[in-house]
């Protein structure tokens, strides 16, 4: 069980009985939070930093099980669709303003759902709504992972942390590299690699694998597609190689 005095993290998903993101059988945490706003975002859920309330309008069986739930009646369904409740797109959708928990940020102190467990998503008896990403503890987290380890032995494989970008979480990431290392998990980080220098490398130099994912090379189009220069990105991809590390 967790204590409330170890290092914390959030996290949108795990995936066990993993060959992808590494070498052998793997199991990979996706962590949440990402600086980039790529175009073509292959895991949207993982950027923001905070939980998100994810709605599928195709899902919805109008039952109010959501409204009833919620202290403040709020409809999911009409939040989506900027009001209307007659509205119905095809896709899922975040709800605009709807990040759980509450930090100093602006956004959070904003939301209608700070400080909120989310019961709307537990009500919902269609899993129309669903709350992407839960904190979790590192001595939970190390207890699903080390659940396979007899695997990632077997096979060569061990942990990836991919998001997101495991790098937003510098911290946590940090901590669970060292759990990893002292119980003998292998460690592959997937990241944009971008971050300030000192949080690049001093993951770099923990992990056994880094999985370098460089999105373009051209600054302008970077910036363009990403939102962000690529000039850090670069830096960090060069320091790693005069280090000798593998990625």
């Amino acid at each position: 069980m967790s204590s409330l005095h170890e290092p914390r993290g959030l996290i949108f998903d795990i995936r066990r009985n993993s060959y992808h993101d590494g070498p052998g059988l793997r199991t990979t945490v996706f962590l949440k939070g990402c600086p980039l706003s790529c175009a073509w975002c292959h895991n949207p859920e993982g950027l923001s930093p905070l939980p998100e309330l994810l709605f599928r309008p195709l899902r919805c069986i109008d039952c109010d099980a959501c409204a009833n739930a919620c202290a403040k009646g709020l409809l999911p369904r009409e939040l989506a669709a900027g009001g209307d409740p007659t509205a119905r797109g095809r896709a899922g959708s975040y709800i605009p303003g709807a990040a759980f928990g509450a930090d100093s940020s602006e956004k959070s102190l904003r939301s209608p759902c700070a400080d909120c467990a989310a019961p709307c998503a537990e009500a919902c008896p269609s899993e129309a709504l669903q709350l992407m990403g839960r904190a979790i503890g590192l001595s939970d987290l190390m207890a699903e992972l080390r659940a396979d380890k007899v695997f990632y032995e077997a096979s060569g494989g061990g942990v990836t942390f991919s998001g997101g970008e495991p790098l937003a979480q510098a911290g946590f990431l940090s901590a669970v590299l060292d759990a990893c290392r002292a119980e003998g998990i292998k460690t592959a980080i997937e990241t944009s690699s971008y971050a300030k220098p000192t949080i690049f490398m001093n993951a770099a130099l923990k992990t056994d694998l880094l999985l370098l994912d460089l999105k373009v090379m051209d600054a302008a189009r970077h910036r363009a597609y990403t939102g962000r220069s690529n000039f850090l990105i670069l830096e960090n991809i060069q320091s790693a190689a005069r280090e000798g590390l593998a990625y």
